[in-house]
């Protein structure tokens, strides 16, 4: 009886750490596009694209400067009456671009729980895809090299 009801709490505790591990992330899908809500780490992120890089060729020699002001994007693409809900909030995008400055991949990085929904992340993700930052390299300038860095958006001052 002993034996049965060790076994029984090792089967109950391996499913509780489990679960516990595998409801750290969860996947959300907008668009055919797939996207990680990871709680842990708190950011999301599109499970392909995001981890296509190779993080040996991320440098950070580099000015990133605003071509025009990034959280714009923002208040293009989320509606007036979704902005004046989110005026409490606040979130940091983290940007990986090519050595011309062009967006490769976007991860948004939350301080509480994500309130962004995956239709609103897939809209502002785009948006920042087709965004170019006027970056100044320091040293050599290669074609292959990625550079990464984050802008925070406080939606109480959009």
């Amino acid at each position: 009886m002993k034996t049965l009801s060790f076994f029984i709490s090792v089967i109950v505790a391996l499913f509780v750490f489990t679960n516990n591990i595998c409801a750290q992330n969860e996947v959300k899908v907008s668009n055919g596009k797939s996207y990680v809500y990871d709680y842990k780490n708190q950011k999301i992120y599109r499970q392909t694209l995001n981890r296509s890089f190779q993080q040996d060729k991320i440098l950070d020699n580099f000015v990133a400067k605003q071509t025009t002001p990034v959280n714009n994007l923002y208040i293009e693409v989320l509606s007036p009456a979704r902005l004046e809900e989110l005026k409490s909030e606040k979130i940091a995008t983290t940007f990986i671009c090519d050595s011309y400055g062009k967006v490769k991949s976007v991860e948004f990085l939350f301080f509480k729980e994500p309130f962004l929904s995956v239709d609103e992340i897939e809209r502002l993700e785009e948006a920042f895809l087709n965004y170019t930052f006027d970056l100044k390299v320091y040293g050599d300038k290669q074609d292959s090299n990625l550079y990464k860095f984050a802008i925070a958006c406080f939606f109480s001052k959009l």
